[in-house]
């Protein structure tokens, strides 16, 4: 009798372990079921907010398909093995000069356009600088012809 209780007593035990294991995997699928659930919402909710979009189906596929176009007529214009070298070092450096020259992903917008502003006064500033300088080049040149001209008088009195 001690041995069929034993006995049972395991089969029990194993009975819990598979229960348990089951409710473990029952709260996982539900985790995963409320999170696909959401995202199922959200892909939803993108579509339903498709046709509100101000996109114009029709008018996008036709540049798409225009855009392809110039993009194979460009293409074939590239025949020549030379062409292709030409083409292929280009393309390269534009892809080097791109990842030197690009700017940090994480500058805020609004850093970004007082910087741009900045820029822009920069620009401005440099130039009203060279109006400047061509003007004090012209009157530079005024003067010394000026001066020759006092020189040629005092030269003849």
């Amino acid at each position: 009798m001690e041995d069929k209780l034993k006995k049972e007593n395991e089969i029990a035990d194993q009975n819990i372990f598979i229960t348990n294991t089951l409710h473990d995997s029952s709260n996982e699928l539900a985790e995963d079921v409320a999170k696909l659930s959401k995202q199922l919402k959200t892909i939803i909710q993108n579509l339903e907010n498709f046709g509100t979009m101000h996109i114009n189906l029709k008018d996008a596929l036709k540049r798409a398909r225009e855009i392809l176009r110039q993009t194979k007529e460009i293409s074939n214009r590239f025949k020549e093995n030379e062409d292709l070298e030409t083409f292929y070092h280009c393309s390269n450096i534009t892809q080097k000069v791109n990842s030197i020259y690009k700017p940090p992903l994480n500058i805020p917008k609004q850093i970004l356009k007082d910087l741009q502003s900045k820029l822009n006064d920069i620009i401005n500033i440099t130039a009203a600088v060279e109006n400047i300088c061509d003007l004090a080049e012209e009157k530079n040149l005024k003067n010394a012809e000026k001066i020759v001209r006092i020189k040629e008088k005092i030269e003849k009195n």
